[in-house]
């Protein structure tokens, strides 16, 4: 079935949303950057059922790319918090 309101997107998304919190900054990007890191192991997740379950080999090279573009993220948001 295909999804199509923005409640059902809500309702299937993995990243949980906090509303009516306003953080400081430095909360904020932490959490932000745990939720990169989130995305990165589902991620990695949805590769494996891609290639071990459906052999979709073009999924699996697509969801690594977004992978390596969600990193990247994180890198620069570790750094700026180191």
């Amino acid at each position: 079935k295909t999804i199509g309101t923005m409640n059902e997107f809500t309702l299937l998304s993995r990243i949980v949303e906090h509303p009516d919190q306003y953080p400081i900054q430095k909360t904020m990007l932490t959490e932000l950057l745990s939720d990169h890191e989130s995305l990165i192991a589902e991620l990695r997740k949805d590769i494996d059922i891609s290639t071990d379950e459906n052999h979709d080999a073009g999924t699996a090279d697509l969801l690594t790319g977004i992978i390596q573009q969600h990193e990247t993220i994180a890198w620069i948001l570790r750094r700026y918090l180191g």
